[in-house]
Protein backbone atom coordinates (compact mmCIF):
# COMPACT_ATOMS: atom_id res chain seq x y z
CA UNK A 1 0.00 0.00 0.00
CA UNK A 2 1.24 3.49 -0.78
CA UNK A 3 1.92 6.29 1.67
CA UNK A 4 -0.83 8.38 0.07
CA UNK A 5 -3.41 5.70 0.91
CA UNK A 6 -2.23 5.63 4.52
CA UNK A 7 -2.54 9.42 4.66
CA UNK A 8 -6.13 9.40 3.48
CA UNK A 9 -7.02 6.41 5.67
CA UNK A 10 -5.99 8.26 8.82
CA UNK A 11 -6.45 11.85 7.61
CA UNK A 12 -2.78 12.72 8.05
CA UNK A 13 -1.28 15.91 6.69
CA UNK A 14 1.69 15.54 4.31
CA UNK A 15 4.03 16.77 7.06
CA UNK A 16 2.72 14.23 9.58
CA UNK A 17 2.86 11.51 6.96
CA UNK A 18 6.47 12.31 6.12
CA UNK A 19 7.48 12.46 9.79
CA UNK A 20 5.76 9.17 10.49
CA UNK A 21 7.55 7.31 7.74
CA UNK A 22 10.94 8.95 8.27
CA UNK A 23 10.98 8.29 12.03
CA UNK A 24 9.71 4.73 11.79
CA UNK A 25 11.14 3.49 8.48
CA UNK A 26 14.10 1.64 9.94
CA UNK A 27 12.61 0.07 13.04
CA UNK A 28 8.89 -0.29 12.35
CA UNK A 29 8.45 -0.05 8.60
CA UNK A 30 7.26 -3.62 8.27
CA UNK A 31 4.74 -3.13 11.07
CA UNK A 32 3.31 -0.05 9.35
CA UNK A 33 2.76 -2.07 6.19
CA UNK A 34 1.06 -4.78 8.26
CA UNK A 35 -1.24 -2.13 9.72
CA UNK A 36 -2.17 -0.95 6.24
CA UNK A 37 -3.10 -4.42 5.03
CA UNK A 38 -5.36 -5.29 7.98
CA UNK A 39 -9.08 -4.76 7.66
CA UNK A 40 -10.05 -1.40 9.16
CA UNK A 41 -12.40 -2.85 11.76
CA UNK A 42 -9.68 -5.08 13.22
CA UNK A 43 -7.37 -2.14 13.92
CA UNK A 44 -9.48 -0.17 16.35
CA UNK A 45 -9.06 -0.54 20.08
CA UNK A 46 -10.14 1.40 23.13
CA UNK A 47 -7.35 2.13 25.62
CA UNK A 48 -7.36 3.77 29.02
CA UNK A 49 -6.33 7.40 28.57
CA UNK A 50 -3.12 6.84 30.57
CA UNK A 51 -1.88 3.89 28.47
CA UNK A 52 -0.58 5.67 25.30
CA UNK A 53 2.94 7.08 25.79
CA UNK A 54 3.83 10.46 24.33
CA UNK A 55 6.81 10.39 21.96
CA UNK A 56 9.55 12.06 24.02
CA UNK A 57 11.55 13.38 21.04
CA UNK A 58 8.61 15.08 19.36
CA UNK A 59 9.75 18.42 17.95
CA UNK A 60 6.24 19.83 17.92
CA UNK A 61 5.30 22.40 20.53
CA UNK A 62 1.72 21.73 21.61
CA UNK A 63 -0.02 24.89 22.73
CA UNK A 64 -2.94 25.08 25.12
CA UNK A 65 -4.93 26.75 22.35
CA UNK A 66 -4.45 23.68 20.14
CA UNK A 67 -5.55 21.37 22.95
CA UNK A 68 -8.62 23.54 23.62
CA UNK A 69 -9.57 23.55 19.95
CA UNK A 70 -9.28 19.78 19.59
CA UNK A 71 -11.12 19.25 22.89
CA UNK A 72 -14.01 21.36 21.59
CA UNK A 73 -14.06 19.31 18.39
CA UNK A 74 -14.04 16.00 20.27
CA UNK A 75 -16.82 17.23 22.54
CA UNK A 76 -18.94 18.28 19.55
CA UNK A 77 -18.20 15.49 17.06
CA UNK A 78 -16.49 12.73 19.04
CA UNK A 79 -13.24 11.13 17.96
CA UNK A 80 -13.05 11.15 14.16
CA UNK A 81 -9.52 9.66 14.04
CA UNK A 82 -7.87 7.23 16.43
CA UNK A 83 -4.55 7.87 18.12
CA UNK A 84 -1.93 5.86 16.21
CA UNK A 85 0.64 4.06 18.38
CA UNK A 86 3.59 1.78 17.68
CA UNK A 87 4.04 -1.72 19.11
CA UNK A 88 5.40 -0.28 22.38
CA UNK A 89 2.39 2.03 22.85
CA UNK A 90 4.31 5.18 21.88
CA UNK A 91 2.19 7.73 20.03
CA UNK A 92 3.04 8.22 16.36
CA UNK A 93 0.11 10.50 15.57
CA UNK A 94 -2.35 12.02 18.04
CA UNK A 95 -0.49 13.80 20.84
CA UNK A 96 -2.96 16.70 20.83
CA UNK A 97 -5.95 14.34 20.73
CA UNK A 98 -4.63 12.53 23.81
CA UNK A 99 -4.13 15.77 25.74
CA UNK A 100 -7.60 16.95 24.69
CA UNK A 101 -9.13 13.69 25.88
CA UNK A 102 -7.40 14.11 29.25
CA UNK A 103 -8.66 17.70 29.46
CA UNK A 104 -12.23 16.49 28.83
CA UNK A 105 -11.85 13.86 31.56
CA UNK A 106 -12.34 10.92 29.19
CA UNK A 107 -11.33 7.53 30.56
CA UNK A 108 -10.78 5.77 27.21
CA UNK A 109 -9.46 6.83 23.78
CA UNK A 110 -9.66 5.08 20.39
CA UNK A 111 -6.28 3.71 19.33
CA UNK A 112 -4.95 2.12 16.16
CA UNK A 113 -1.91 -0.06 16.89
CA UNK A 114 0.86 -0.55 14.37
CA UNK A 115 1.64 -3.93 15.92
CA UNK A 116 -1.12 -5.89 17.63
Amino acid sequence: MQMKAFCSEFGLSPVSRARLFVERRESDGDDLMALLTQPRESRGESWLVDKPIEYARSARLITQAAVDKVAASIKKFGFRQPIVVDKKGVIIVGHVRLRAAKKLGLTHVPVASVHE
